[in-house]
């Protein structure tokens, strides 16, 4: 893509935000005008607003020529579905996890599905409405490592009404997942809803699940859940692209680092939050490209008094302690 010249519309895709580029701050970040107010933006986070009208003409001829047909029968909203898979002897092995957008929107998505409070596994793609998509497949024994779901999605299309961002993080209990009064269908298949329409950009961007429906437990849970998720955080991150996202090779270098970036952003704000006092972030050796990136990151954070890149006897070297109050 051509170097985007200062004045020039762009896009944040973080956050679905259009601004003006003002000035280059160096070789990796740019200062963006967003209504008045002034972002520091990771130049590979920005999109021209001009080729991306490009990209939408491109699907638009492309959605004509195929029709949308999703699964049939499925609630209004953005949910996600549980298909189970049977052995030969008819017994549930595994889930088909797949995503089902019945919105009225064309979305951007951003998924995670963790465990132990890692990411597992993460997914991006635009998801029209009226499709669906295919994650990954989920076993009940990972129902033992706290898994979590997280999505981040942008309307294609902003709006007066609906939110530039949505996000919503939900926990999935054993408890709830084996109770029949939560099946959808009578194939054993289950259905977790994240919202039943977006969010309005005076909402609160998290769905309030009805009490007929699945008992999941919300982010903002009382504190003894606090208390657990710190238990099982861990006191370091791994930003090799392979341990982040099963398809990083798909990706080109700077999609991979913005990837390790957001990572690296959302493990040390969780360690912010959960008051930690020190913990470790894993970038390997190479150039050094992505830990002065890393160094970046964490001098934005007032909560972190100091870090350093020595020698760790359980990482060696390549990787960075940070020190937090």
């Amino acid at each position: 893509m051509p170097r985007i010249q200062e004045g020039e519309e762009v896009c944040i895709l973080t956050t679905g935000e259009t601004g003006i580029l003002r000035r280059y701050l160096d070789r990796f970040f740019v200062q963006v005008d967003v209504n008045g107010e002034y972002r520091k933006v990771h130049i590979t986070a920005l999109q021209p607003v001009w080729l991306m009208h490009m990209d939408r003409k491109h699907e638009k001829s492309q959605t004509k020529k195929k029709k949308i047909t999703g699964r049939d029968g499925m609630p209004d909203g953005l949910s996600m579905y549980f298909q189970p898979e049977r052995n030969a002897a008819g017994e549930i092995e595994r889930y088909l996890l797949m995503l089902i957008n019945r919105t009225d929107a064309d979305l951007r998505i951003h998924y995670e599905f963790l465990l132990q409070g890692s990411v597992y596994y993460s997914y991006r793609k635009e998801l029209a409405d009226g499709a669906d998509t295919d994650l990954h497949h989920f076993r009940t024994d990972q129902l033992n490592d706290l898994p979590a779901f997280r999505i981040t999605c942008w309307p294609l299309k902003s709006s007066e009404q609906t939110a530039h961002e949505a996000v919503r993080e939900v926990r999935l209990k054993a408890k709830q997942f084996f109770s029949p009064v939560y099946a959808f269908g009578n194939d054993g298949a289950l259905l977790m809803p994240f919202w039943k329409s977006l969010p309005g950009k005076m909402e609160k961007p998290v769905f309030q699940t009805p009490a007929d429906d699945f008992d999941w437990e919300e982010q903002d849970t009382p504190q003894v859940h606090e208390v657990l998720e710190k238990a099982s955080m861990p006191d370091f991150i791994d930003l090799h692209a392979e341990k982040l996202d099963q398809a990083w090779e798909l990706l080109d270098k700077q999609e991979i680092l913005q990837m390790q970036l957001n990572h690296c952003r959302n493990f040390v704000e969780r360690a912010i939050r959960h008051k930690l006092h020190k913990v470790y972030v894993i970038h390997g050796l190479g150039k050094g490209i992505l830990r002065k990136e890393i160094e970046r990151l964490l001098d934005e954070y007032p909560s972190v008094t100091s870090y350093s890149n020595q020698y760790n006897p359980r990482f060696g070297h390549g990787a960075t302690e940070v020190i937090l109050e």
